[in-house]
């Protein structure tokens, strides 16, 4: 099984200045950092990159995935603005998260029954991944090279991500239900091939209260959605539909039992990476909205003028990844794949395909949803 080795005292997050050459450098230097990979073993797991000028810094944070995840960034990077602000500045301590077990049992209504219950899970899986796994030939490499990859970024502006926040709220969904929706149906008319299929994380915090805001934590939990073909339901009582779907699944989420039994799974380690980076491709993309930054823009001495979205790149058969946040009311778009997958002009056919869905028939829809809503009251 694996093991943890904890240093006694952890080396320094290193930090590289570099003379900032322009507006995109940021965009250049964060395909770049995607190529470099992390002395795992001796750490530190993450690495800032300053680039600067005489009026403007970018500050580019890069870790490993492993270390934390887009909510914990956040926090990181709250608390390293506080620093820059007030040198001195107290931020706390984050200690160790105690072991699930402690503190989920209190959530499971039958302790044991679980227990031997994850524990048969977690048997039938090593039984289930390992025969997989057995049967993939790992000799021959991935068919993705690395120089490849890219990232498409945009932004919306204040009116337009107003716009869109409009309709979401007049149709009583939510932002990453519409988003999904979009993403799904512009795929399909742009690539019309592949699985339709969409993976969504969940921010495990907000099942989980033990796990603090600012807890350095990675941990995923997430829904999907796939795209049944269905093109003559117009878009926004489509996303309705879908929005039902999403609060059945988040319903169906057991975040105590899936952190308890996959504490059983570390002896399948290997075989489930071997899965994820030869098996077969599950999904078209992973789409993940971060919603609002709780970051200030005005410090003493500087004022932070955009936060653009984080990016993940990972050694998978599929890297194609889309995630958005909103800062200063402008919604921000990383689009990351690999021109052997998805290239970089399909991409942008996908981005204008799913804006064009997303602000085009905006009266036709709202007619829709009050035609739906008169059904339900009568029944």
């Amino acid at each position: 099984m694996p093991w943890f080795e904890c240093q006694v005292e952890a080396p320094p997050i290193p930090l590289e200045i570099v003379s900032r050459e322009d507006d995109d450098h940021w965009r250049r230097r964060t395909e770049q950092e995607w190529k470099t990979l992390f002395p795992v073993e001796t750490g530190p797991l993450a690495k800032m990159v300053w680039l600067r000028d005489a009026a403007t810094s970018d500050l580019l944070l890069a870790f490993h995935h492993c270390l934390c995840d887009g909510s914990s960034a956040v926090a990181i990077v709250q608390e390293l603005l506080l620093l820059l602000e007030q040198p001195g500045a107290h931020i706390g301590t984050d200690d160790m998260i105690p072991p699930v077990q402690q503190w989920a049992k209190q959530y499971i209504q039958w302790p044991l029954l679980h227990s031997l219950s994850r524990r048969s899970m977690a048997a039938a899986a090593k039984i289930f991944i390992g025969a997989g796994a057995a049967f993939i030939n790992t000799s021959k490499p991935l068919n993705i090279p690395r120089n490849e990859d890219y990232l498409l970024h945009w932004k919306l502006d204040a009116a337009q991500s107003a716009a869109l926040l409009q309709q979401c709220k007049l149709h009583g969904v939510t932002v990453n239900t519409a988003l999904a929706l979009a993403w799904l149906r512009a795929y399909e008319v742009v690539k019309q091939a592949g699985k339709f299929k969409i993976t969504c994380p969940v921010d495990i915090r907000k099942f989980v209260p033990e796990i603090k805001s600012d807890s350095i934590f990675s941990f995923g939990v997430s829904i999907s959605f796939a795209f049944d073909g269905d093109t003559k339901t117009p878009f926004w009582q489509k996303a309705i539909l879908l929005q039902q779907q999403a609060a059945k699944q988040l319903q169906q989420l057991k975040p105590y039992h899936l952190l308890c039994s996959l504490e059983h799974f570390h002896g399948i380690q290997p075989a489930m990476q071997k899965l994820f980076r030869y098996g077969k491709i599950k999904n078209d993309f992973m789409f993940s909205n971060m919603g609002p930054l709780p970051i200030r823009q005005k410090y003493h001495g500087f004022e932070v003028t955009a936060i653009h979205s984080p990016t993940v790149i990972g050694p998978f058969g599929n890297p194609t990844t889309i995630i958005t946040s909103t800062y200063d009311g402008q919604m921000d778009f990383g689009f990351v794949s690999n021109n052997t997958i998805v290239s970089l002009e399909q991409a942008k056919a996908i981005k204008a395909a799913a804006l064009n869905l997303l602000f085009s028939h905006a009266a036709i829809a709202t007619t829709a949803i009050q035609h739906i809503t008169l059904q339900n009251t009568i029944a």
